[in-house]
């Protein structure tokens, strides 16, 4: 079973990324996110199989260090899995 390490947002990032994907239905770009119900995230890692109980003892006395961080974005990717991926870079 695959499993997926991923970084959620505080409430204004989440926020903003709701209003790109608003617009991005209202645009005609895609309805997809905006009506999908999905939370926004970051994917940091992906595993095909993995040791759960072990995993979690790590993860948990790796994230007791970390401190919340700023992040910015300077592209946007559009993939599909295990095809071929754009990037844009607008800035």
């Amino acid at each position: 079973m695959p499993y997926a390490v991923e970084i959620f947002m505080d409430k204004d990032s989440d926020a903003a990324v709701r209003r790109i994907w608003k617009e991005f239905a209202d645009t005609g770009i895609s309805p997809f996110l905006h009506s999908s119900g999905a939370n926004p995230h970051i994917t940091l890692a992906v595993y095909s199989d993995l040791n759960v109980p072990s995993f979690v003892d790590r993860l948990r006395t790796f994230v007791e260090h970390m401190s919340p961080f700023d992040t910015k974005f300077h592209s946007w990717g559009l993939f599909q899995a295990r095809q071929e991926h754009s990037t844009y870079r607008p800035w």
